[in-house]
């Protein structure tokens, strides 16, 4: 996958051998519960906790495009 330059380049990045059911546990394990969020009976799911760890950002984008590799799309804006 074609990566920008900038900060993020220089972050590791997961390769496709890495990318396995149990690094899906490891991506969940980084998303913080808060229960009764906003009122009660409701568990709310804070990604903040994930998007700040630089591997668990950099597997999750890769998981999230992965379907499209394939399909010779050169960017994606927004």
């Amino acid at each position: 996958m074609r990566r920008l330059p900038g900060a993020w380049a220089a972050l590791p990045c997961a390769s496709d051998a890495a990318v396995t059911r149990g690094n899906m546990e490891e991506l969940k394990q980084r998303i913080r519960h808060v229960p009764d969020f906003p009122k009660a009976g409701i568990l709310f799911y804070d990604i903040t906790t994930l998007l700040r760890d630089a591997r668990g950002f950099d597997e999750t984008i890769d998981r999230l495009s992965a379907p499209y590799a394939s399909q010779g799309i050169d960017a994606v804006i927004g």
